[in-house]
């Protein structure tokens, strides 16, 4: 339809905030409302310790308060974003993150890994590390993953997790 335009979905259905900002109305509101679905990219950033940027100071607070509880493999925001989904998600939520590859293989992550695949319900694991070079149309070289899971207080493990690490069958040497 030509003459067809998206309504203003500023400040309705897209809403800017830090995800780490408690104090943000949307953000308490999430917490006590939650989400049936989360889906996102979380920024792919390792924090230092003496940030000062407004945006990162809060994620990296929480972070070092949850070191114990939600760790992360070398102050990861995607790994932090993936234990925030918790606080915004209603009962049998479903999320899928993309996130970089190497939190399934890095040592850094191990705790996370052990920690955040045992307090969550993994439904599926994609491995993009293959695509590197032609998911991002050549925007990002950084390997990817795709984690899809159902944040939970107290999750029923499954046997298995499907994973799937896919292959580009003409990929350039």
């Amino acid at each position: 339809t030509p003459r067809f335009q998206l309504p203003n979905l500023s400040e309705t259905n897209v809403v800017r905030a830090n995800a780490f900002d408690d104090d943000h109305p949307f953000v308490a509101k999430a917490k006590r409302d939650g989400f049936d679905w989360i889906v996102g990219n979380p920024p792919w950033k390792d924090l230092k310790k003496d940030t000062t940027d407004p945006i990162h100071k809060p994620v990296l607070e929480w972070m070092l308060m949850h070191k114990k509880d939600k760790p992360t493999g070398g102050n990861q925001t995607a790994e932090a974003f993936a234990w925030r989904s918790q606080d915004f998600s209603r009962n049998d939520a479903l999320a899928g993150l993309l996130i970089p590859a190497m939190t399934l293989f890095k040592k850094e992550s191990r705790g996370f890994r052990q920690r955040f695949f045992s307090s969550n319900y993994p439904a599926y694991v994609a491995n993009f590390a293959n695509l590197a070079e032609v998911l991002f149309a050549g925007r990002s070289r950084d390997p990817a993953a795709a984690i899809v899971f159902r944040p939970a207080q107290e999750p029923q493990l499954p046997n298995r997790i499907p994973v799937f690490s896919p292959l580009v069958a003409n990929q350039e040497p």
